[in-house]
């Protein structure tokens, strides 16, 4: 069941990047205070997303697990999704248009779903049945990530700094 919707949210995602590049403009609303900031996290936070979905996605959709390198690469890239997420929200939170900022708090709400998951399972606090739930909370919560940062942070990259 996972596999089949994360196919279907990558493509969702897709289409929403795709069709949203007009609705995610600051046109009609305040600029960014910081533009060239605000497009340097954009970046660093579409590349860290990008390798946590193809590291993340392809250990599942494959029914690998996570081991050596791509672990390693995919809990790299995990501080600079969450630090850049947390700035990225500050900095656009006001600025989006309807459309982009929920696809903005959609990316908001599952990054903070997967970090946290990512925090506590690193903790000695739940066994086995537990550790095993957290899983796969991370997983849809990264469903919801995914279609967020598509939807979101191709057309914030495209779109021209003020």
């Amino acid at each position: 069941m996972f596999k089949i919707l994360a196919v279907l949210s990558i493509v969702v995602g897709a289409l929403s990047a795709k069709s949203g590049s007009g609705s995610c403009s600051s046109s009609g609303k305040a600029a960014v205070r910081f533009p060239a900031l605000d497009k340097f996290f954009t970046l660093v936070m579409g590349l860290s997303l990008a390798v946590l979905t193809l590291t993340g996605f392809y250990a599942v959709l494959l029914g690998h697990h996570l081991t050596g390198y791509l672990l390693i690469c995919h809990t790299g890239c995990g501080g600079a999704f969450a630090g850049s997420l947390a700035l990225l929200a500050l900095l656009r939170a006001e600025a989006e248009s309807c459309g982009c900022k929920c696809l903005l708090w959609t990316l908001v709400i599952g990054g903070l779903g997967v970090t946290l998951t990512a925090v506590v399972m690193m903790q000695p606090w739940f066994g086995p049945h537990g550790q095993e739930m957290l899983v796969e909370l991370h997983r849809y919560s990264s469903l919801l990530a995914v279609v967020g940062g598509l939807g979101c942070c191709g057309p914030l990259l495209r779109a021209k700094s003020a």
